[in-house]
């Protein structure tokens, strides 16, 4: 069995740097293998790349591998830090 834990800022930074050298599918990929994928969020809210990225990683992975995701962050305010802000 094959386990995997990164902080959300980091991969999304990754993920920045491999769409940059041509590897992020690739990246993507080997994310879908992981047997457990433990993905730390922290306490940062997320702008729009990084809720598509997540919402790519976790659809490669549904029915098919363990994902947990953890944070520090209170449940009470995790949804403000993923949702969208207005801009008016």
């Amino acid at each position: 069995m094959s386990a995997f834990y990164i902080r959300l800022p980091r991969l999304f930074q990754a993920f920045q740097l491999a769409r940059g050298d041509g590897s992020y599918l690739k990246e993507l990929s080997r994310l879908a293998r992981i047997d457990l994928l433990v993905l730390d969020w922290g306490l940062l809210p997320l702008q729009d790349i990084d809720r598509r990225e997540l919402l790519e990683i976790l659809e490669d992975r549904h029915g098919r591998r363990s994902t947990i995701v953890t944070s520090q962050l209170p449940v009470d305010k995790r949804k403000t830090r993923t949702e969208k802000k207005d801009k008016s």
